[in-house]
């Protein structure tokens, strides 16, 4: 059954990728597909989503923290789904990353949560991991960020996927540069 769902997705992800790549909604369609290969890895596990869906509605901070504890399980159903991705996909996936990092790159958020160069780069793993709903609550009010919460993994594991399937380095940043402090007109010096 599990192996039947997952054909089903890799069918869905290839036609709304096409999709996404020839529509006008281009972004937006294209970020549904990736935001749902997010969900898709919490789903897996159905305690882990439990946990992190009451996380996510209480907003508690200290239970948010705690889903780092299953960051381990999180990565592996990532990798897993990323596997099925092709090169075109992956790269897509990678620049969706780059992007959702870029956006949320702010100093307004960098208070609320903490870190520096690497630790808030960290951090944007961290509120990207926990999916579509979460991240748009950060990026509103980022006062509801939980302080000092880190996913490093997260934001590398596309880069990995990309340099083991295609034996080549994944050329970063050719649309957003996901470090800390790019977004210049979201700082203040």
């Amino acid at each position: 059954m599990n192996k039947m769902k997952n054909t089903f997705f890799i069918i869905t992800l290839s036609f709304l990728f096409i999709q996404c790549t020839n529509g006008k909604n281009k972004d937006s369609k294209q970020d549904d597909v990736f935001w749902n290969l997010i969900e898709r890895s919490w789903e897996v596990d159905s305690s882990l989503n439990s946990t992190r869906e009451k996380a996510l509605n209480t907003m508690d901070k200290q239970e948010v923290y705690n889903l780092q504890a299953n960051f381990d399980i999180l990565i592996k159903n990532i990798e897993k789904e990323l596997r099925f991705l092709n090169k075109e996909e992956l790269t897509a996936f990678n620049h969706f990353i780059e992007k959702k990092l870029y956006i949320i790159d702010r100093q307004e958020i960098q208070r609320h949560t903490d870190g520096g160069d690497d630790g808030f780069y960290y951090v944007r793993g961290f509120i990207l991991s926990l999916g579509k709903e979460y991240y748009n609550k950060i990026d509103r009010k980022p006062r509801l960020a939980t302080f000092d919460a880190e996913f490093e993994a997260m934001c590398f594991i596309g880069y990995r996927v990309y340099e083991d399937k295609f034996n080549e380095e994944f050329k970063r940043y050719k649309y957003h540069n996901a470090s800390t402090f790019s977004n210049k007109e979201a700082w203040s010096y």
